[in-house]
């Protein structure tokens, strides 16, 4: 397989796209920058052609979806770590099923869907909350 179709390729490559679209995307929300909103636009535009192939899992991009939503929801109002929890949960379950391989692909190791659902939904978190701290706090 050409290396260009294998960083692509779903699921790890796809996955690793739109967690890097979400991120961007989520910081160009709160900072608005030119460059960020294109590479997350650019990186959404990978995941999508990654995900042509082998669609997702019906369950795992609104699982996906709902634990951003909540990640932001912790950082924007004082929910004491619930909405954090239930985010960094709800995240993790949507990466799991995300990493999931669709029956023509290889499954991957348990061990290394673990370690890049758990990777992916950090590090959704820290840009989250990174985003969020330079929007709130005054320059």
């Amino acid at each position: 397989m050409p290396f260009a179709i294998a960083v692509v390729s779903p699921p790890a490559g796809a996955y690793a796209w739109l967690v890097i679209a979400i991120g961007g995307l989520v910081y160009a929300t709160y900072v608005p920058r030119f460059v960020i909103a294109f590479a997350g636009a650019t990186a959404g535009a990978l995941a999508a052609l990654g995900y042509l192939h082998a669609p997702p899992d019906a369950v795992a991009v609104p699982l996906l979806t709902l634990g951003v939503l909540l990640l932001n929801l912790e950082f924007l109002r004082p929910t004491f770590g619930a909405a954090a929890m239930a985010g960094l949960a709800a995240t993790t379950a949507g990466s799991w099923c995300l990493l999931r391989a669709a029956p023509p692909l290889a499954p991957l190791p348990t061990t290394l869907r673990i370690a890049c659902a758990i990777l992916g939904t950090l590090a959704l978190f820290l840009i989250t909350e990174r985003a969020v701290r330079r929007y709130t706090l005054p320059p």
